[in-house]
């Protein structure tokens, strides 16, 4: 089969989803499909993968012609509602089936945005942040409605599923890469990793380190710096004893330092199925989640905490810290939850039996 995945890649955004993405078309490659990967924005000379990469706007004519040129037989779409609704448009009018895959909780939301800046200031800058928003709330509201030409959906959590007014939809995890880089520490360490920005809430990790600093235990943060209020970060001297930033990493490397942690404290507002859990999950750590807990699993099948609060999540942390009894156990059932559901291999032949048959329809 020929198809299309549309996102960011990796090799230009870090993220979850284009993470995701880049394991779904490598998978797929392996075993015979050929995938062309549509790099949204992409600003590489050149992508080093086993499939091949092709940079796209997204525009009409761009998208015609790469459709005219490849004759994929689907599109896996992975990017949001941006230029939606005209993309599906005119695959449905070249007969390519659309597949959108969920990855936040805005993609089965009429009306979101994104959090584009705070309302202080004067008023023409509130004026412009108003209208700024509300361009952006009708750009999605439009494009919601190309879900009624769409063929599938792919759901990562059963709470996303039925959202989207498609008659062909599936639950696929997401899956994790167990290749790694190894990591050492002298210490024993808590970990944070994410891109550091307002929604991320990484303030609330280094407020944990501030209360816990009284334990022989390092706290480290991993991830790029997104906004210029956290470049405090990178400075040492502001930050509490023991609180390292270790800046950006890869996922391999990730998942090396991970190996070596007690434990990983997630302090992001509700997104969609963190790959951080994942890999966490897998590697045996247990989670510290200071909100969000997707489907429920962690309190459900007993990974780790959900606190709710900054006081109960250092309660949390300070047990797990403390009792390494308490912290294998959590990590035993994370362990064996990963293995049951985010193995690529399983999750890879899921979706090749769910757009298969749609093809074939």
């Amino acid at each position: 089969m020929t198809l299309f995945i549309i996102n960011a890649h990796p090799q230009d955004v870090v993220g979850g989803s284009e993470i995701q993405c880049d394991l779904l078309a490598a998978g797929l490659t392996r075993a015979g499909h050929d995938v062309i990967y549509l790099a949204v924005n992409g600003r590489q000379p050149q992508y080093e993968t086993i499939y091949p990469v092709v940079p796209c706007s997204l525009k009409w004519r761009e998208l015609h012609s790469l459709v005219r040129r490849y004759q994929p037989a689907l599109v896996y779409w992975r990017f949001n509602k941006r230029k939606f609704l005209t993309s599906v448009l005119m695959f449905k009018i070249l007969h390519v089936k659309v597949v959108f895959a969920i990855s936040h909780r805005h993609d089965v939301m009429k009306w979101s945005h994104k959090v584009l800046g705070k309302d202080a200031g004067t008023v023409t800058k509130r004026v412009r942040l108003w209208s700024a928003r509300s361009r952006q709330l009708l750009s999605r509201r439009m494009n919601h409605l190309g879900y009624r030409l769409v063929d599938g959906v792919i759901a990562q959590l059963d709470s996303q599923a039925g959202k989207l007014p498609v008659q062909k939809q599936v639950v696929i995890p997401n899956s994790v890469d167990p290749s790694a880089v190894p990591f050492a520490w002298t210490s024993s360490f808590v970990l944070w990793v994410g891109t550091i920005k307002t929604v991320k809430n990484p303030e609330a990790y280094v407020e944990l380190a501030q209360r816990l600093q009284d334990l022989q235990v390092d706290f480290l943060m991993v991830g790029t710096i997104h906004h210029a209020r956290y470049k405090y970060l990178a400075q040492t001297s502001k930050l509490p004893p023991h609180f390292q930033h270790l800046g950006a990493k890869s996922y391999a490397e990730v998942n090396g330092i991970l190996q070596q942690s007690l434990f990983l404290v997630h302090t992001c507002e509700p997104e969609g199925l963190p790959n951080i859990f994942l890999q966490a999950w897998m590697r045996g750590k247990p989670t510290i989640s200071l909100f969000y807990d997707p489907d429920q699993i962690i309190q459900t099948h007993g990974l780790g905490y959900v606190s709710g609060d900054l006081d109960q999540c250092a309660r949390d942390a300070r047990a797990l810290i403390e009792d390494a009894a308490l912290r294998q156990e959590m990590g035993h059932r994370a362990k064996h939850y990963a293995d049951a559901h985010f193995r690529l291999e399983t999750n890879l032949a899921a979706f090749e039996a769910f757009v298969q048959d749609l093809c074939r329809e």
